[in-house]
């Protein structure tokens, strides 16, 4: 449910944020035993904090036992790579690799969150959907299961679209990046 409340729905003294490869994330820990962990991966241009800021997300899945992972993504559209035609000035900005190769490492190495013998979950909406389309299909182990909400899929359907262009040039340039590891359609069978 989404609200108009501006004031955060959960005590501060639940959450940390760490510095993961240049890149704030939250944890939300709940106040009791924990049942699993839940990346919420956030649409593009929307900060970490909005799903817990603009809906009872985040505060209903601490009262379940959930530990929340709240990446801030920015200006992401959880590419595997960056290319020679990806705007600059979204170079900064994390992507698919940065969540499988430095997230999830440093959660698992330095804190024991998300390992493989845990309850993993995934959810992310608009890109965040993407997102988390695209994660679990990197790391089909680790999750026990995966929420899109309203994800760009196909951006084949799309090849006009300033973000995939932004990320991965043009679509009658470039079809073997719209078509390949990023999309999810395409990458359907292997779900």
């Amino acid at each position: 449910m989404v609200t108009n409340q501006q004031t955060p729905l959960l005590p501060l003294d639940s959450l940390q944020t760490l510095l993961i490869g240049g890149h704030l994330v939250d944890i939300m820990q709940p106040s009791g035993e924990i049942k699993g962990n839940i990346i919420v991966l956030p649409g593009w241009d929307f900060s970490r904090k909005d799903w817990c800021q603009k809906s009872s997300l985040c505060a209903q899945a601490l009262a379940r036992g959930y530990r929340l992972i709240l990446p801030e993504m920015a200006r992401s559209v959880y590419a595997a790579e960056y290319y020679l035609e990806t705007r600059t000035d979204w170079l900064r900005y994390p992507n698919k690799i940065w969540c499988t190769d430095s997230l999830v490492p440093a959660l698992q190495q330095r804190y024991g969150i998300l390992l493989p013998e845990q309850k993993n979950f995934v959810l992310g909406l608009s890109t965040g959907g993407r997102g988390a389309a695209l994660l679990s299909l990197a790391l089909p182990e680790l999750f026990t299961a995966a929420a899109a909400l309203s994800g760009d899929f196909d951006q084949t359907k799309m090849p006009a679209d300033n973000l995939m262009r932004g990320y991965y040039g043009e679509y009658s340039k470039f079809p073997e990046r719209w078509k390949g590891v990023d999309n999810p359609v395409y990458q359907a069978d292997k779900f």
